[in-house]
């Protein structure tokens, strides 16, 4: 017998009375996955909101994470900022400190000068007192006394007009007797507050150049110390050593 359309209106007239009917009848209609449909929706879309609420999570941490990144980044683009200025003040502290060694080495230099020009300043006055322990009763020479002494030898040609020049350069040139012989000399001193080689050098040449104009003459070199290298030559040339307190005007000479 066919099932109608009044048949199907019973059927749910029946089911509305009997609730408890349509989960055996929907066993009866249904297959076991259509059954199961829903429960797996639910699971589905339970599955779906905590899936989705990871993913809004990640976003916060992945959110928080970038923040913090910036963060970072701005902090190292300061520190790096710093490093740069930093690195720009060691430049110009460098550069100020090289200024300032170059001005000390200059004001050494002068320094150096002026006591040296001080000291040769007391032996052009002094020469007595200075030089007792190689000459007697030294008396200075000067300029003019020198060019007036040497000129006949120029004239003769024992002497260039260049060489002439170059023992009036002589820091000091004094006569008086020798300690050791007694016979007059002219000594000639090159003053320097420290000696170097240069100033043995040149008071050798320069005491050379007037035995050559025909003058008794010893050469000296006179400051508060002297070089290894300055003092191994002069015993070598006979060059007089006056150095020490004496020679730097501290303490008089009893021998003048």
């Amino acid at each position: 017998m066919a099932f109608t359309v009044d048949d199907f209106h019973d059927l749910i007239s029946i089911l509305e009375q009997h609730p408890e009917w349509r989960a055996e009848l929907r066993r009866h209609v249904l297959s076991d996955e259509l059954i199961e449909l829903p429960t797996l929706v639910r699971q589905l879309a339970e599955a779906q909101a905590r899936t989705e609420a990871r993913m809004e999570q990640l976003a916060v941490a992945q959110a928080r994470t970038e923040g913090h990144m910036e963060q970072l980044a701005v902090a190292q683009a300061r520190t790096e900022a710093r490093m740069e200025q930093l690195a720009e003040a060691q430049l110009h502290t460098e550069a100020r400190l090289e200024q300032m060694l170059q001005v000390v080495s200059r004001m050494a230099v002068d320094v150096a000068d002026l006591k040296g020009w001080a000291l040769e300043a007391r032996y052009q006055r002094f020469p007595g007192a200075y030089l007792g322990r190689h000459v007697r009763r030294a008396v200075p020479i000067s300029a003019e006394a020198l060019y007036r002494l040497l000129d006949p030898a120029v004239a003769e040609g024992r002497l260039t007009e260049d060489e002439l020049a170059e023992i009036a350069q002589a820091d000091v040139i004094a006569r008086g007797r020798a300690i050791d012989t007694g016979e007059e000399v002219y000594m000639v001193v090159e003053v320097s507050w420290g000696v170097g080689l240069d100033d043995v050098q040149r008071a050798a040449r320069r005491a050379a150049l007037l035995g050559k104009a025909g003058l008794s003459s010893r050469a000296g070199v006179a400051g508060v110390w002297i070089t290894p290298d300055a003092e191994s030559i002069t015993q070598q040339s006979g060059v007089a050593v006056i150095a020490g307190r004496v020679a730097a005007g501290l303490e008089p000479d009893s021998r003048g």
